[in-house]
């Protein structure tokens, strides 16, 4: 089973407006056409006169030139049957009923000007001329009542006045069957002629109607934009601006089309613009622009980003240009503030990192200070209160106990009244070996330690 695809539905909307179309393309044709014909009407009964006056008398009366009734004939006869089409023609043109009107007038004077040729072949090509003519209004019910005119006409005079049609006294018969075969013929391809057009027409309107309704989408969708929206031809010229442009400028389009929008813009922007945008339309590029555009409502230039795009036909050549204006003024003053606080806090960060760095030397410098207390060892902790003598043998003894960590007993002098006590001290080293702490131990001397003490001092007395 083979697929088909469907040709998709045609909106309701759609047909309307292209019925619409339709008819009033129509109606300008038929308006048109019978206000032609009105005046043909009055030209050819002009020049059925003359044709009165010069050729009747020569083709009835010999080479005689006199008045013959012929001229009234014209004259009066001619006068009836252009009246009423020429009446309609100008009062209501564009009516059914004029269109039908016509076409038996133009027959009826075709039929008046072969009467007063006195039948000549040349002036029966009138009558195919006509058909022609009635093929304007492209409606093909027009040629039925002309047909059917001319066949009468024919008929009726071939059998009571052949003259008139066909120059002599005794003609055929079959000459009325073969002028309305060759009508019938002529009216078969203008028939065929009228459909087509109408087919067309409806085509055309059709087309048409599709187009103003993708138009009135794109209005109503680029009206609904929170951007201003605006095309221009490929010479930039704007063209349109969708209702968001009107409301935020107060400016009709007549204002600001073409290169009119230079007014709204501000003056510092207005050389960068032009400058871009004329890059853009020489070179076909994308345009983007930032500038600042007056608001009417309090006179307040916002900044807006611009944007277009170029539109290119099957081979290459630019058609349209489509762009947009968007309101970025408060990201733009966003980005103002941001940068001022990026500004202020990098001032920040550089003064808080020239504190810390002296704050570092600061530091570096009581730590290289300490360092060098500590390296010479506190040895005041260890000797405070020890005679000179003692400490001279105190540090070879300090020295020897390093390497072991043994404490160092000492012995120190008490002051009247207090009781004796022995000091010890086990050395503590840094990293790099050198003495930084001596912590001391303080033992109370008492009973057997006391008389040792005793004995000691005797000894140094003595």
């Amino acid at each position: 089973m083979r697929f088909k695809p469907r040709k998709p539905e045609i909106p309701e909307c759609v047909m309307q407006f292209a019925q619409q179309q339709l008819r009033d393309h129509q109606r300008l044709i038929y308006q048109r056409t019978d206000r032609m014909l009105a005046a043909l009407m009055v030209l050819q009964w002009v020049v059925g006169v003359i044709l009165a006056l010069w050729i009747s008398p020569k083709a009835w009366v010999g080479i005689e030139n006199h008045s013959h009734s012929h001229v009234g004939a014209a004259l009066f006869l001619g006068g009836v049957i252009v009246f009423v089409p020429v009446l309609l023609g100008w009062l209501q043109h564009g009516a059914t009923v004029t269109r039908h009107v016509m076409a038996v007038a133009q027959m009826l004077m075709g039929a008046l000007l072969i009467h007063l040729t006195g039948g000549r072949i040349e002036t029966h090509f009138h009558v195919f001329v006509s058909l022609g003519i009635l093929a304007f209004y492209r409606d093909w019910r027009v040629f039925v009542p002309a047909t059917l005119v001319v066949a009468a006409n024919h008929l009726v005079l071939r059998s009571i006045w052949p003259e008139s049609v066909d120059g002599v006294s005794i003609a055929s018969d079959w000459r009325t069957l073969e002028h309305a075969a060759w009508m019938i013929f002529a009216d078969i391809f203008l028939v065929i002629s009228c459909l087509r057009n109408q087919r067309d027409m409806w085509n055309q309107a059709l087309k048409h109607a599709s187009l103003n309704a993708s138009e009135k989408e794109f209005r109503q969708l680029a009206d609904a934009m929170p951007q201003i929206v605006w095309t221009a031809n490929p010479d930039g010229l704007v063209d349109y601006y969708n209702q968001r442009w009107f409301d935020y400028t107060g400016m009709a389009l007549e204002e600001t089309e073409g290169w009119d929008w230079q007014a709204v813009l501000h003056p510092d922007d207005l050389d960068q613009c032009l400058e871009l945008w004329s890059r853009a339309l020489e070179t076909g590029e994308n345009y983007e622009v930032k500038y600042r555009f007056r608001r009417a409502a309090d006179g307040v230039y916002r900044w807006h980003l611009g944007r277009a795009s170029a539109v290119r036909d099957n081979e290459g050549r630019i058609i349209k240009w489509f762009g947009t204006c968007t309101d970025i003024d408060d990201e733009k003053q966003a980005e103002e503030a941001l940068e001022v606080a990026r500004d202020e806090l990098e001032l920040h960060v550089t003064e808080r990192t020239d504190a810390l760095a002296r704050a570092n030397q600061a530091l570096e410098a009581q730590i290289a200070e300490r360092i060098d207390d500590h390296r010479r060892v506190g040895h005041g902790d260890v000797t405070r209160g020890v005679d000179a003598g003692a400490v001279e043998m105190l540090m070879p003894r300090v020295e020897r106990n390093r390497e072991d960590g043994a404490c160092l007993p000492l012995e120190r002098r008490a002051a009247p009244g207090v009781i004796p006590h022995r000091r010890g001290a086990a050395p503590i080293e840094d990293i790099d070996h050198f003495l930084v702490q001596l912590p001391l131990r303080r033992e109370l001397l008492a009973g057997r330690n006391l008389a040792h003490v005793a004995i000691i001092r005797a000894a140094r007395r003595i």
